[in-house]
């Protein structure tokens, strides 16, 4: 796979990226990008035919319209084919829509803090019962927090919702699930992973962990 990452990307505001190609053969190839996996926010500048010896850049650039806004992650997989057969490459494209930053630098903002990194949920029994543990977000900032996208890795469930306000000054308690029988036996790791309308770090990870 080849990785194409870009980070964040702001509502209204066009994000590239370019990943190169060289063709090492003595004839000209075909090349087509077959959609596996999309968006629709993505777009692709690659040429049809490159040529013995050319070397170019396959351009890709995601748009979020400013009146449609997405949070979260965004993810587009691309599969290669030369002249018509995939030749084992995929791309994959991917980065966290969020909010555009505030134009005015004096401008009141919320600030997110974590009262957890890492949720360790201990020993579960894998037939065993939903686990439960919670954490509290609190809003240090002189605007109100806005929760814009949540999303659970393998095994885990939040309540929590996007929408999601916290004035200034306040906080709020989320509770995270764990399914012990959604995966295998050992050591597991998975995540959260909420988007906010923070300027600074928009988006924030929390580890979870359980046996």
């Amino acid at each position: 796979a080849t990785l194409s990452a870009f980070s964040y990307i702001y509502q209204g505001r066009q994000t590239q990226g370019a990943i190169g190609y060289a063709n090492a053969s003595d004839r000209t190839i075909r090349l087509s990008l077959r959609p596996q996996s999309a968006s629709g926010l993505l777009s692709i500048d690659a040429p049809q035919r490159i040529a013995p010896g050319q070397r170019g850049e396959i351009n890709l650039s995601y748009l979020i319209p400013a009146d449609k806004p997405r949070y979260g992650t965004l993810r587009d997989t691309l599969e290669v084919a030369v002249d018509g057969r995939s030749n084992g490459t995929t791309i994959v494209a991917h980065g966290i829509g969020v909010d555009p930053r505030p134009a005015d630098a004096t401008q009141k903002t919320p600030r997110a803090e974590f009262s957890e990194n890492i949720l360790k949920f201990g020993p579960v029994k894998h037939a065993g019962p939903r686990r439960k543990l919670s954490f509290t977000l609190s809003n240090t900032g002189e605007a109100e927090l806005i929760v814009r996208a949540v999303e659970c890795g393998e095994g885990l469930s939040t309540p929590l919702e996007p929408g999601l306000a916290v004035p200034p000054g306040g906080s709020a308690r989320i509770e995270v699930r764990l399914d012990p029988s959604a995966d295998g036996y050992g050591a597991r790791s998975s995540f959260l992973l909420l988007v906010t309308n923070v300027p600074l770090r928009p988006m924030r990870r929390i580890r979870a962990t359980a046996v």
